[in-house]
């Protein structure tokens, strides 16, 4: 297992670069939550999605996209998160599953893509978006990823 960890990381180290691109590639895609505005308004959050899979599909991994609808989900009313009659147009849901090989185990992958809605005017402005200071790559919002 170690052995496995050490090569993970080796690779990370080796393609820092190209992983901290895709991150603010990722970020750069304004895929507000369409119920954070005053009024709902579109969401780019499917756009996050295929850029995901454009990585994931060249190594094999099988993808599995899908819009939720308000219909289907109306088994979880009264529960959090639940809300009747919403629209979820361009809010796929994806997952993408890379199947292990020689006896190895599958690795599933599923996140959330949405960003909150900005809190600064200056955060408003895309050109911000993903933009890198040190070792931090900042976002919508107020908060930045650290990029070790």
């Amino acid at each position: 297992m170690q052995d496995s960890k050490e090569r993970v990381l080796a690779y990370i180290d080796e393609h820092r670069e190209q992983i901290i691109a895709f991150l603010q590639e990722l970020i750069r895609i304004p895929s507000v939550n369409p119920w954070f505005h005053e009024r709902p308004a579109p969401s780019y959050e499917d756009q996050v999605q295929r850029a995901i899979a454009e990585k994931l599909e060249p190594l094999g991994a099988v993808i599995d996209r899908w819009e939720p609808d308000a219909e289907e989900l109306a088994e979880y009313a009264g529960k959090p998160g639940y809300v009747p009659d919403r629209d979820y147009s361009g809010r796929t849901n994806q997952a993408a599953v890379i199947k292990g090989t020689g006896g190895g185990r599958s690795l599933m992958l599923t996140s959330r893509h949405h960003q909150r809605s900005a809190r600064h005017p200056q955060q408003r402005r895309p050109q911000y978006w993903g933009s890198r200071s040190g070792r931090k790559v900042s976002g919508n919002n107020s908060s930045a990823y650290p990029v070790w």
